[in-house]
């Protein structure tokens, strides 16, 4: 069980998706640093090739990030390179989406942050995401990163425990 797990989900009336999952952890996981940053974005991407059990790779190519079916064929979604956020007792890494087979178009953006304060937050927000319209596509997307998202928390707090 995560403590003080939240999810949080809204659909805009244009397709926009909206999507916030967080967690309370006992202390900070990372520093405050750029690397604590990187590290906070990172750690999302391995998690997603695990719970795909190797279907989906993360594959970085000049600091942009593209996800691959089998690390193989046209992107499912690609991401800019990583923009840090160190500000306010908040230490996070944003990408913006660029667009993929899974994207009616390019926009929005996914965070990963970790507040700094004592109990701390860690959380991922998807934002301004269009999906490709789909009866399956979108409802399996959502719950795939609601899945990803628990294992990326439960990595960490197994860490922090440690």
């Amino acid at each position: 069980m995560l403590d003080g797990w939240r999810s949080l989900e809204r659909v805009w009336p244009d397709g926009a998706i909206e999507s916030r999952q967080s967690v309370r952890i006992a202390a900070p996981v990372v520093h405050a640093t750029p690397g604590g940053a990187q590290d906070v974005g990172d750690r999302y991407w391995r998690q997603l090739r695990r719970a795909s059990h190797g279907l989906v790779w993360p594959r970085w190519n000049d600091g942009r990030i593209e996800l691959r079916l089998l690390s193989i064929g046209p992107p499912l979604l690609g991401f800019s390179p990583t923009r840090m956020t160190l500000e306010r007792g908040v230490v996070g890494a944003t990408y913006t989406i660029d667009g993929g087979l899974l994207a009616r178009r390019p926009g929005g953006t996914i965070s990963f942050e970790q507040t700094c304060d004592e109990p701390a937050e860690l959380s991922v927000a998807v934002e301004g995401y269009f999906p490709r319209p789909g009866v399956l596509l979108s409802p399996l997307q959502r719950r795939f990163h609601v899945h990803v998202t628990r294992r990326y928390f439960r990595a960490w707090l197994r860490e922090a425990s440690q």
